[in-house]
């Protein structure tokens, strides 16, 4: 990922918003998420990525904002809890 990314605790998850350049000489960012879960043996589990490339968005904080707000929603509707990936199989 490029540049700061924002961070949060969410419903067990940590969830990042990046934003990530467009590579063309019209300059811009697209949003990035991330849904991550540290396990108790320290190991991070990818849960959820996605770089939006439907919307380029001239400001970097604003880059970054959507993609945290895409990461709550890949929480709320689609990635499994927690604990789906904390039992053994």
């Amino acid at each position: 990922m490029f540049g700061d990314e924002l961070q949060q605790q969410y419903k067990g998850y940590t969830i990042c918003g990046s934003a990530e350049p467009v590579h063309n000489d019209r300059g811009g960012f697209f949003a990035h998420a991330s849904v991550l879960l540290i396990k108790p043996n320290m190991v991070c589990v990818q849960a959820y990525g996605e770089q939006e490339h439907l919307f380029r968005f001239d400001d970097e904080d604003e880059a970054r904002l959507v993609g945290l707000f895409l990461a709550e929603l890949a929480v709320d509707h689609f990635v499994p809890p927690p604990a789906y990936y904390l039992t053994r199989r």
